[in-house]
């Protein structure tokens, strides 16, 4: 492999030496035969590359071996008959053959473009044809209409003499279908097209040496050219990258949008620019020719704008049918279950059970057999539930082992009992996989509204509520009644004392790396709240937030958590740890009016800028208040501070209403993450919420990256940063330096994994932090 990864440099260095050189020989035999033995050896080269580096698909580069044997070929008949038969015809046998050989390789681009996946985008054949009729329109002005109106010229020389340039700009044209494909650059690909480009800019200016007397004075140098053209194509056929050309994309590697935007740009305005030249320079204007060319580029662009169009709604569309459905069982998910329970509670005297089921020590089932056979069980629950709810419930999956089924028009608290019984005892069954039998335990809760509540948050609280007490208990369906009480929330007395907390110094930080995944290098961190109560011990968020938001307490909160949170940042810079802290915003936080002077006197008092902190909201806390929300979300954005939003794929907004705000960057929840390595459904709603984010100039983080196969799926999708256990765990502020050096340790020097194995190419990186 040594030998392999070096070859097509020794050849490109060695052939290109002697294709310089030979331009010191006399002219005659000697330098027609080295000439000649150039061409010949580059197509012996690519035929041992393409045995060496054996490419899935090996046809299009036989094609464009073929190609180049063609036009060496016809470089031996013109030595031929220049050198033995001493005559010049033109057009002749040579000019057949060489026209021969651009077919061949038109075709091999186009195959390895379509490989790729370039029809995958909906613009991919209209730019080509854009680019090809703007440079068309170059060659008629300089090189056909001259030719036509050359009365010096016979009907074949003028035939041939157009043919050129015509071939030429064709492919061109798959040139720029190749260049704007999906995925990574890699050698092969950058020789490659090199060495088409080379080609055809040679063929060019042989064609404007009969035009310009100083090229035509000099005509005898673009030997050089032709001879470096081959040699590209050999090398890019010795380079073991040349395999990937060949196999599908998983997803671009690079952002191609800006790619196409400069090649097809110029190519719409060239036809009143071709105009503007020829009356500077006093030529003959070929009025039609533009007239013509700017129509055709006209409705080009008209047909590629109403195609992206379409394309971007198919995509939001798309988008918003996973954002509800749960990516492992195809049920609704949590963002659905909570509109259903809204809607069905909207009727008048509307009645509805909300039955929870959790499936008691799933894990023990994953660590057993596997997260394989762990979500094939899911899925098989999923159905059940499915096939006993029928018409009259939704069926949900709000999250990890929980099921929910929402059953409308329910008579009263008897039917709905027996329906939570029933629901027990469907499940009570062994779940069946071929020759595996799965026996699963499941605790049921029932919550009914209205008598329970009406909010559809609370009622899934609640439903947690009764489902802890059947764990508790005899595992028989419990419902809900205000007695129970849940370990979820704080009770009052506690939470009174919240505020106490905060001057008492026991509200304490502890920090999540954000990692970049283009280059292992941590940017940033995230400050996760904690409680150390004296008495209850270390508190998670979801356990006082909520209080904190209903008692007021949350202003007071977030001015502690931001002044821990920059203190940290000052002395990590003071170390020399470049890197920015990210801190969440609750809904209530976005309508205090003494939000943006609480963070600018926060930056000022540590002494930091604004760009070393970033604020996550969520989608539910910007639309609580859309206005109110938008005023501090702008004036916040003028500070200077980057704005994400946080968990996105659980509220209830889209990307078009998203991109309203000031917001830089979506933080896609871990429920979307957590699979796209093992199950193509969430590789492919990540993938479109990443590439639909860009289009709309947003960069994403995944959340919930829990191993290294994740990470190399994030990577080739292009995401620009990655935070999960996977990565670092949470922990407290001394710690995280060291942290921060392991990770760039192990991340930053090597390459992540494709799921083969293989070391995946460096995704470019999105937007990056301001």
């Amino acid at each position: 492999m040594i030998w392999v990864r070096s070859a097509w440099s020794r050849w490109l260095a060695a052939s290109s030496a002697v294709a310089l050189l030979h331009l010191l020989l006399p002219l005659g035999f000697p330098r027609g035969i080295v000439y000649v033995s150039v061409g010949f050896l580059s197509v012996g080269v690519m035929l041992v590359g393409i045995r060496r580096n054996a490419p899935s698909s090996r046809l299009p580069w036989y094609l464009l071996t073929a190609g180049i044997a063609l036009m060496t070929v016809g470089d031996f008949l013109w030595s031929w008959f220049e050198l033995v038969l001493e005559t010049d015809p033109y057009p002749s046998a040579a000019d057949v053959v060489y026209l021969g050989a651009y077919p061949f390789l038109g075709a091999g681009l186009l195959m390895l473009a379509r490989a790729r996946g370039s029809e995958r985008h909906p613009t991919a054949a209209i730019d080509s044809l854009l680019v090809s009729i703007g440079l068309g329109l170059v060659a008629w002005v300089t090189l056909v209409a001259p030719a036509l109106r050359d009365p010096e010229l016979d009907l074949a020389s003028t035939v041939v003499g157009a043919a050129y340039p015509v071939v030429d700009i064709i492919l061109i044209g798959l040139l720029v279908r190749l260049l704007t494909a999906p995925g990574a650059r890699s050698t092969a690909s950058v020789l490659l097209v090199s060495a088409t480009g080379l080609l055809m800019a040679v063929d060019a200016l042989f064609q404007l040496s009969a035009l310009v007397p100083a090229l035509e004075e000099n005509v005898l140098l673009l030997d050089a050219g032709w001879l470096v053209a081959y040699a590209l194509f050999g090398a890019a056929t010795l380079d073991p990258g040349m395999r990937l050309m060949s196999e599908r994309a998983l997803e671009p590697e690079q952002r191609k949008g800006r790619q196409r935007l400069m090649l097809v740009g110029p190519a719409v305005f060239m036809a009143p620019t071709v105009l503007v030249v020829q009356l500077v320079l006093g030529g003959t204007v070929d009025v039609w020719a533009a007239a013509v060319a700017a129509v055709a580029l006209t409705v080009l662009s008209l047909i590629r704008m109403a195609r992206m169009t379409r394309w971007l709604e198919e995509q939001a569309q798309s988008l918003r049918g996973a954002a509800d459905t749960d990516i492992v069982t195809g049920l609704a998910n949590r963002r659905l279950l909570v509109r259903a329970i809204r809607d069905a509670l909207a009727a008048p005297r509307a009645r509805v059970a909300l039955v929870l089921v959790d499936v008691d020590r799933f894990s023990e089932i994953n660590e057993t057999f596997g997260h394989r056979i762990g979500d094939e069980v899911l899925i098989r629950i999923g159905e059940r539930l499915r096939t006993l709810a029928g018409g009259a419930g939704l069926v949900a999956r709000p999250g990890g082992d929980e099921f929910a089924i929402l059953f409308r028009d329910v008579p009263g608290s008897g039917t709905a009992m027996t329906l939570a019984q029933s629901v027990h005892d469907a499940l009570a069954r062994p779940v069946r996989l071929d020759d595996l039998e799965v026996r699963v335990q499941v605790s049921v809760g029932l919550v009914v509204a209205p008598d329970d509540g009406t909010d559809p948050l609370d009622l899934l609280h609640r439903g947690d509520v009764a489902l802890s007490t059947a764990k508790r208990g005899s595992r028989l369906p419990a419902r809900y009644d205000a007695s129970m009480s849940s370990g979820s929330t704080l009770a009052p007395s506690l939470g009174g004392t919240l505020l106490g907390a905060i001057s008492r110094g026991e509200l304490v930080l502890h920090y999540q790396p954000i990692v970049e995944v283009s280059t292992g290098r941590v940017v940033a961190v995230e400050a996760l709240v904690r409680w150390q109560h004296p008495e209850h011990g270390l508190l998670t968020p979801n356990l006082f937030i909520p209080t904190a938001e209903r008692t007021g307490v949350i202003g007071p909160l977030t001015r502690d958590v931001l002044d821990q949170a920059l203190r940290a940042v000052a002395g990590w810079r003071a170390d020399g740890l470049d890197i920015a802290v990210a801190v969440n915003l609750a809904a209530q936080n976005l309508l205090d009016p003494e939000i943006v002077s609480d963070v600018r006197s926060a930056l000022e008092r540590h002494g930091l800028p604004a760009s070393a902190l970033e604020l996550e909201i969520t989608e539910s806390s910007a639309m609580s208040d859309p206005e109110r929300a938008l005023e501090a979300l702008d004036a916040l954005e003028r500070l200077g501070v980057e704005l994400a939003v946080d968990d996105y794929g659980t509220g209830h907004s889209s990307l078009a209403y998203l991109h309203r705000l000031p917001v830089g960057r979506l933080k896609l929840d871990r429920a979307f993450v957590g699979g796209i390595a093992q199950d193509r459904a969430s590789e492919a709603i990540v993938r479109s919420t990443i590439e639909l984010a860009r289009h709309l100039g947003l960069s994403v983080v995944a959340e919930g990256v829990e191993d290294d196969p994740t990470f190399a799926m994030l990577a080739e999708m292009g995401c620009y940063a990655a935070q999960g256990f996977g990565l670092a765990r949470p922990g407290p502020a001394a710690g995280i330096p060291a942290v921060i050096a392991e990770i760039t340790r192990t991340r930053a020097p090597a390459a992540p994994l494709r799921r083969d194995g293989v070391p995946a190419p460096r995704a470019a990186a999105a937007p990056a932090p301001r």
